[in-house]
């Protein structure tokens, strides 16, 4: 099948924000851990004290975490603060050991540091302090969830394309290719074993050491591309327009007949179209 080629102005101007839900199962639970024990202080119709943070720690030791985004830091950040008013250097996880073996005692580093003060300050606010303690933690943890989340977007988006298809494919393998070579790739039609066509793709939001193992991971399946094979690549995301070079080199590999076509998230119906004449007439 005659393909046409893409120009790297066209890839440009289809690339677009990848979406993302940056929150998992760890922060629903935690979202729900913070409505619960913000409406107990609040509920005590007086201001909090340290007896009931320890409270709090003995009832869900997390409440630790909760007192992380009150101080509104990281992590290791929050942990050189505890650490100083414990007298010890250990990590956060050692810390949140503590807060389950020890309450007693992080309680005591808590009010010293004037937590009880703290926690009260914002619950007299007029906002919502779940809504700024769930925000912090989605600036946090959510940042790194989130450009997970987007990378495994695209690859979704390809696989409900093949769905919809009813084509067989196998996802996330090694093909066997030219001469017995081998190579990962996210897709395989219909399967592993000498494919029609092996699909790569990648979402990039930010630069990085990701992007260029990106596309030595595109040379390898290049490499073991058979005679037969189609190679489709699906990539889109702002972090292309700080990297062009790197854009530039991909789509030489497109004009050197490395790679068949590269698609952006906005043409994946024509990718629908050609993989369904391969898989009807080759």
């Amino acid at each position: 099948m005659q393909l046409r080629k893409v120009t790297l102005e066209e890839i440009l101007g289809e690339i677009e924000e990848l979406p993302s839900d940056w929150m998992d199962e760890k922060a629903r639970a935690l979202e729900s851990l913070i409505k619960l024990s913000l409406g107990r202080l609040r509920g005590l119709n007086r201001p909090v004290m340290a007896d009931d943070l320890l409270a709090e720690l003995r009832t869900d030791p997390r409440f630790l975490e909760i007192c992380r985004l009150f101080l509104g830091k990281g992590q290791e950040p929050a942990a050189h603060v505890f650490c100083e008013a414990l007298g010890v250097r250990v990590s956060w996880t050692k810390l949140q050991a503590m807060a389950r073996q020890e309450p007693e005692r992080l309680t005591k580093a808590l009010d010293s540091l004037k937590f009880p003060e703290l926690i009260q300050s914002h619950l007299e606010r007029r906002w919502q302090a779940e809504d700024i303690l769930i925000e912090r933690y989605k600036m946090s943890r959510g940042r790194a969830i989130a450009g997970q989340r987007r990378g495994r977007s695209l690859e979704d988006d390809v696989a409900a394309v093949l769905k919809e298809l009813r084509i067989p494919f196998d996802r996330g393998v090694s093909f066997l290719g030219k001469r017995g070579a081998t190579a990962k790739c996210d897709f395989a039609i219909p399967g592993r074993d000498r494919p029609k066509v092996v699909i790569e793709a990648k979402g990039f939001e930010a630069t990085g050491s990701k992007l260029t193992d990106f596309i030595g991971d595109i040379l390898k399946i290049a490499q073991a591309k058979d005679f037969h094979m189609y190679f489709f690549l699906v990539t889109d995301g702002r972090g292309w327009h700080n990297r062009v070079s790197d854009l530039r080199k991909i789509v030489e590999f497109h004009d050197e007949n490395l790679i068949d076509m590269i698609y952006t998230r906005v043409r994946l119906s024509d990718l629908a179209v050609v993989i369904r004449h391969i898989w009807e007439n080759e």
